[in-house]
């Protein structure tokens, strides 16, 4: 059997404190508290879009997230292509008024968490010099993950609304 070093064995139970503390800390988190902080992650994102912060929107999910849009249309996977489809280089300007999130529903389970609930929105936008406003409402599925930073990521968003109608 070798002897380890005084520095060695102090560098091994410097680890293992850290190690039990990060347990700890992540073990110690009570549901309830873990909920909040899904609901919290939802009212970010409300709190974002209505800012019309893309950045902050974007800083929600994580990186490979998958948005699963209405009507059927195909995923968008990857922080990358969630910014082309929802802010275009060449898009319209769009400008959230309204974004009405309810929780109907959460569940977490170590390290996900999902919410789901409805939401009202209504935004405008100009085309051909025109000045026109939506409004939806509908059903939304939110997955998120607790990250190694112990943040909350959103790692899937789904949605489905009926066709929007012109006001």
């Amino acid at each position: 059997m070798t002897k380890e070093s005084p520095m060695r064995c102090l560098s091994h139970l410097c680890l293992l404190i850290l190690l039990t503390a990060c347990q700890s800390q992540v073990g110690s988190r009570s549901p309830a508290a873990e909920l909040s902080r899904l609901k919290a992650v939802n009212h970010a994102y409300r709190t974002a879009w209505l800012a019309g912060d893309s950045a902050a929107v974007l800083r929600l999910f994580a990186s490979g997230a998958i948005l699963l849009p209405h009507h059927g249309d195909r995923p968008i996977v990857g922080l990358d292509a969630i910014r082309m489809f929802w802010w275009p280089p060449n898009g319209s300007p769009t400008s959230l008024t309204t974004l009405d999130l309810t929780t109907d529903g959460a569940d977490v389970d170590g390290h996900r968490g999902i919410l789901w609930g409805r939401f009202a929105l209504a935004f405008s936008f100009e085309t051909e010099g025109e000045l026109r406003s939506v409004r939806n409402a509908g059903t939304y599925l939110m997955v998120l993950r607790r990250e190694p930073d112990g943040e909350w990521r959103i790692t899937h968003r789904m949605w489905d609304d009926p066709v929007a109608q012109q006001n």
